[in-house]
């Protein structure tokens, strides 16, 4: 169900932040909202700032708000987790991958937040599940877009999602690739270990309207994975030169 205030993509599962929900000159992440229940998952922060407020007053929509527990990181780019600082301020625990947490040991790292890298209050292993109420989430190490992402594999309502942050676009493309820690042998290698998972649905970072109408891909999620990297393979992404 879409409305102004994001959208119910099936029961317990909503996008509530997308790209240009806070105006067309400010760059977000479709954020993702899970009800397990007793408490609310959101899957990435957004950029924060006036991208917050929106989400505030999306999540308010929904009655999400007041249960919201854990903000689960993708990736650390600033459209995924500026908004970090904001929702632990709100008394959210933020958590992420070991990348993640090492990535403010990197003087380029922290010129990239400009000196406020976001604090991870709890460190996820590779392959390491946990239950947030009702749902159980586990925890795939897919580096490559930067050396911070995992993905998040959960079912929800009977669906098996897969969050995959910036892992994979619409249309075999791989977004930015201008990052430091960007790199596209691990890339590769991601997108072959995540073709071996079971999964449904393929909830990435952008669902850019534009070149994927429908918006969101709720079955056959592999076969986008696998578009991925055979035009990876292929030599067809379009990979930004670095100095």
């Amino acid at each position: 169900m879409d409305t102004p205030h994001g959208t119910q993509i099936v029961l317990h599962l909503y996008r509530v932040a997308w790209w240009a929900c806070a105006g067309e000159d400010v760059v977000n992440c479709d954020v993702y909202a899970v009800d397990c229940s007793e408490s609310v998952v959101l899957i990435d922060s957004g950029r924060g700032g006036p991208s917050f407020t929106v989400l505030k007053a999306n999540l308010e929509y929904w009655g999400l708000w007041d249960r919201l527990s854990v903000c689960l990181l993708t990736h650390l780019h600033w459209d995924h987790a500026g908004g970090a600082g904001q929702l632990q301020s709100e008394g959210l625990r933020t958590w992420a991958g070991r990348g993640a947490a090492a990535f403010g040991k990197y003087e380029q790292g922290r010129e990239y937040f400009d000196g406020q890298v976001p604090k991870i209050d709890r460190v996820l292993d590779d392959g390491e599940s946990f239950d947030v109420g009702e749902v159980r989430f586990e925890v795939l190490e897919t580096p490559g877009h930067t050396s911070t992402c995992v993905t998040y594999i959960a079912d929800i309502h009977s669906v098996r999602c897969a969050f995959t942050g910036d892992l994979v676009m619409p249309n075999g493309t791989i977004g930015y690739s201008g990052s430091f820690d960007f790199d596209a042998e691990k890339l590769i290698d991601s997108l072959r270990r995540l073709s071996h998972r079971q999964f449904d649905a393929l909830l990435t970072g952008h669902m850019l309207r534009s070149s994927q109408p429908e918006g969101l891909w709720m079955r056959d999620g592999k076969a986008h994975v696998l578009e991925t990297l055979k035009a990876g393979l292929d030599g067809n992404w379009i990979i930004v030169q670095q100095d």
